[in-house]
């Protein structure tokens, strides 16, 4: 059985900021890159230095720890190695779309945990980047993504505990107070020492800047999103308003023209039950007056209905009335244009040919206002007994969940189910939209 989240699952989980992940891959692997680079240089200045001591000098100004400067040089390409090990681990991480679906609010903190984690062993005990790259831009980097993601609060507290993991670090390396206070290593660990309280301050600021910005960007998407809405409901208004005026017309005229009949009629009637025993002759020609009153009002009552239905259709009938709308449209907009069309008409009830034509034109006025296609395919077949519309364009699609349905595509779904036809609509962004319509003839 698939998992589905309930609605408890969808209210708690957090919505990743568009973009994020995206440059938080950009990040990984520009580290890995750059981590790569750097111990192949080492590694070979390394090797091209024979003497001992040339080899401990290259160390020192690489910021390796005097543990590694007095004891055996052998753990140096280990610490290399594994260096690249957790860039590599957290470039992985990030491209794992199962780990992503899995993991769902807990993703991005694990990501942020493995990278800072990558850092604070680099600086402890292997600082490669910091022979030809600065190590800061970095955790720097690391602050930008935490502020855009996440509150200020959680920004405060994890640059908090980074400094004082740090400065638990530093202060555990000073065994001893050498007698010499020149000695380069002393001062070398007074200088991180002492650089760890403005890395915490430049954090915090730069956390705080970012996470302003970005919450003024979520305040006018909301404020887009709510104003979009508001459209939406208008638009809804807007078309049931013009749905019951249109109704209210066909219901006054239908309403003048059945009433005037019937009522015509009525009185004939009833004129000829009384003149049928006492003026046989009289009652046959107000008969006959009836029936051409019914005529009438049958007529004017098919004109009203068929002024309901487009004139193009009715003109060219549906198959030609497609071909020559599609083509101008396609003319106007630059389309590569793909039309499979019978070769004869179509014989289909007035209605079901009419909605076919609306569907047709709803698809193509969407794909014109939204899709921004240079391709679009019109296929219009009868299978059987069914009659199968198929429209495509290979546009920006959109995302079906993610989506609200539009005024357009809500009353493309009403006209269908009005003929007991079916609708279905795919897509996906950067992929295109398909329309199908289907309709099967009942024996």
């Amino acid at each position: 059985m698939k998992n589905r989240k309930t609605a408890k699952e969808k209210k708690t989980e957090i919505q990743i900021e568009p973009g994020i992940i995206k440059t938080f891959r950009m990040y990984a692997l520009i580290r890995f890159i750059l981590g790569i680079i750097t111990a192949i240089l080492i590694i070979f200045i390394k090797s091209n230095l024979t003497t001992l001591s040339e080899q401990r000098r290259i160390l020192f100004d690489l910021k390796i720890p005097d543990i590694y400067l007095n004891g055996p040089l052998i753990n140096f390409n280990l610490l290399v190695l594994v260096s690249l090990g957790f860039s590599a681990l957290l470039l992985l991480y990030l491209h794992s779309a199962i780990l992503k679906n899995k993991l769902n609010n807990a993703y991005i903190p694990i990501g942020l945990l493995l990278a800072v984690g990558t850092i604070i062993y680099e600086k402890q005990f292997f600082s490669p980047l910091n022979f030809l790259w600065q190590q800061s831009v970095f955790i720097y980097s690391l602050a930008i993504i935490t502020a855009w993601q996440y509150s200020y609060k959680t920004v405060f507290i994890s640059s908090i505990s980074y400094f004082f993991l740090n400065l638990l670090f530093e202060i555990s390396r000073f065994k001893h107070i050498p007698n010499d206070v020149t000695d380069p290593e002393f001062q070398r660990r007074l200088f991180r020492f002492g650089e760890s309280l403005p890395e915490l301050i430049s954090l915090l600021f730069i956390g705080l800047i970012i996470n302003r910005l970005i919450e003024s960007q979520r305040q006018h998407r909301q404020q887009l999103t709510q104003a979009y809405q508001q459209l939406e409901k208008t638009n809804e208004t807007i078309e049931e308003l013009t749905i019951n005026r249109e109704r209210a017309r066909l219901s006054r005229e239908l309403h003048d023209i059945l009433a005037h009949t019937l009522s015509g009629l009525s009185v004939q009637i009833q004129a000829i039950l009384v003149a049928f025993d006492l003026n046989p002759a009289k009652a046959k020609t107000m008969l006959e007056n009836s029936v051409t009153t019914i005529d009438s009002g049958l007529k004017e009552t098919r004109q009203a209905l068929k002024n309901l239905r487009p004139s193009f259709v009715d003109e060219l009938g549906l198959v030609y009335a497609i071909k020559t709308k599609a083509e101008n449209l396609a003319q106007q907009n630059n389309w590569n244009l793909e039309l499979t069309l019978p070769n004869q008409q179509i014989d289909l009830p007035e209605n079901v040919e009419s909605t076919f034509y609306r569907i047709f034109q709803e698809s193509l006025t969407n794909i014109i206002k939204h899709a921004d296609t240079d391709h679009v395919a019109i296929a219009l077949n009868k299978i059987e007994n069914k009659i199968i519309l198929n429209i495509t364009d290979n546009g920006k699609g959109y995302n079906l969940s993610h989506t609200t349905e539009g005024i357009g595509i809500q009353g493309m779904k009403e006209r269908a189910s009005l003929i007991d036809a079916t609708l279905e609509i795919q897509s996906q962004i950067d992929q295109g939209t398909a329309i199908t319509l289907i309709w099967e003839k009942q024996e």
